[in-house]
Order: structure tokens, then C-alpha cells, then sequence
């Protein structure tokens, strides 16, 4: 059986989380869809995963924006999201989201990884430890579980829906924080000319097209919402702010994450099942 997992990634944990999945799952054999690159014909995949980060306690504006704009589907789906210091209410949001188009969702997980976000790092540290043995094994016992809904799903059984649920303090900071708050917090982005490339990386990284290359970057920080994809991705480190500089930049995942999500250290397929 065929299914498909929709994700969000701007540093690459959750892909990463996600290829770890494809590679790991039995019973069915996922297709990774980025959702920045297309908007797909879901008809030919009757089991569907959601997977993106938590972004101010929620998840980000581009998957809220893509949701809404998708068509309605009866179809089984999973939600999955990551997150560095707290995954809020993220995955709660997620599934209902998802649901809100006519998705049943079945299952779901949240994965603690590193964290990609500096003001977070600034404050605390860049929980590289992350996932941990514990919740490397919760990990796979959602992959295993997922396995198991998979083979349902293909013999015709129905798959009872799952409530999600988070804690309503941080359903209530989800309203409460705005990309306006993100940004001001961030500050207002400016250039190292003598470090600039003007490769274009700044503008083909930014999910909502506020960065265009003219002899410099030039940022629409109006429309801004803090997600330092940008800053994290220049390769020559010459976006700043006030507040941040040369400061715990994030392109990629780091090697330690890379080693724990291999399929080298997954369970065996056969034991797990």
C-alpha cells in the first residue's frame, strides 16, 4: 500500500524525522511530499501523515495557509510534529487542522529534537541531547503502531479516530503569541556588505517570498514572522540583527541527530512486529 506524508521543514529535523519514518515503517510504502514544492492529487494514497514543527506553540502560517487551502479528503491520517524546547499545542492544532478538511486522524506523535531557534539557544541551550533513549523508544513505538494501522487500513479494517489533546495553557499562549511578537523579537534583519554574496539562498529559503535580492537582500518586515530561516541558512553567516550575530546559526541538522535517525539504530522490522 501506498500513502503519503506531507511535510513542513526549514532546517531539516523534520524531514529528517520524517525519512526516518519512510525508512522504518512496514506495511506501507510512504512518499515524502514537501509541501513548499507542489500540491499533490491525493487520491492515489489512501493513508495520509502531516508532519511540521511547533512554532510559537502552534505550528507555522505557510501549513496553516496550505490546510486551509487544500480540498476537502475522507481519508485516514496521522499528525506528526517536532519541536526543540516545547511543542506546545502544535500537534493538537495540527489534528485539528486536518480534521477541519475531513481527515480522520488516527494517530499521533511529537518529537523532541534540537533545537533550531536562537532566541530559545540564547536563553537556554541548543538541547542537543534530544531525542533521547526514552523517546527514541517512544519513537518507535508510534512507527510500530503506525506499521500496525497501516495493515488495517490496507485489509479494509476501520481505524478508530484519535482525539488529541494538549494542555489548555498552551492552547491559550497558541492565540496569544503573533508572528508581529516573533519578529520584534528577532529585530528588524540587516546585511554584512562585506560579507554578502548575494548568492539568493536568503530569498529562496523564506516560505512567505519577503526577501528579494536587489544589490543587497532587502526584508519585508512588516510581513515577518521571526522564523529565522534566513539568518539560519545564509552560508556566510551576513544576515544580523541587533539582537543576534554571528549566533547559533542552524542550517541542517546536526550530527548528532543525524546518527539517532538512522536506520542502522531503528528496531528490527521483524521484532517489532
Amino acid at each position: 500500500m501506498k500513502g503519503a506524508i506531507l511535510y513542513f521543514s526549514l532546517t531539516g529535523n523534520t524531514r529528517l524525522a520524517c525519512e526516518y519514518i519512510k525508512n522504518t515503517v512496514t506495511g506501507i510504502e510512504f512518499e515524502l511530499i514537501n509541501i513548499r514544492d507542489t500540491k499533490p492529487d491525493l487520491r492515489a494514497f489512501p493513508f495520509i501523515g502531516f508532519a511540521t514543527f511547533a512554532s510559537e506553540f502552534k505550528v507555522a502560517r505557510f501549513v496553516k495557509n496550505y490546510i486551509e487551502d487544500m480540498e476537502s479528503c475522507q481519508k485516514p491520517a496521522f499528525v506528526f510534529t517536532t519541536y526543540g524546547r516545547n511543542n506546545g499545542a502544535a500537534t493538537k492544532i495540527l489534528a485539528d487542522m486536518v480534521t477541519a478538511k475531513g481527515f480522520r486522524v488516527v494517530l499521533d506523535h511529537a518529537l523532541n529534537t534540537p533545537e533550531n531557534y536562537p532566541p530559545v539557544i540564547r536563553r537556554e541551550h541548543g538541547h542537543i541531547e534530544n531525542p533521547t533513549h526514552s523517546q527514541m523508544l517512544k519513537f518507535n513505538r508510534f512507527i510500530t503502531e503506525l506499521s500496525g494501522i497501516a495493515k488495517k487500513i490496507a485489509d479494509g479494517v476501520e481505524v478508530p479516530e484519535r482525539k488529541v489533546k494538549a494542555a489548555i495553557h498552551y492552547v491559550m499562549l497558541s492565540q496569544t503569541f503573533t508572528a508581529q511578537m516573533m519578529q520584534k523579537g528577532m529585530g528588524d534583519k540587516k546585511v554584512d556588505t562585506d560579507l554578502c554574496l548575494c548568492c539568493g539562498k536568503c530569498e529562496k529559503t523564506c516560505p512567505y517570498g519577503l526577501v528579494t535580492i536587489k544589490d543587497l537582500p532587502v526584508f519585508n518586515e512588516s510581513e515577518c514572522c521571526g522564523c529565522f530561516a534566513c539568518y539560519n541558512h545564509c552560508p556566510v553567516q551576513a544576515i544580523y540583527t541587533d539582537n543576534y550575530r554571528q549566533f547559533a546559526h542552524y542550517p541542517k541538522p546536526i550530527p548528532q541527530l543525524v546518527e539517532k535517525l538512522t536506520i542502522k539504530n531503528a528496531p528490527q522490522k521483524e521484532n517489532e512486529l
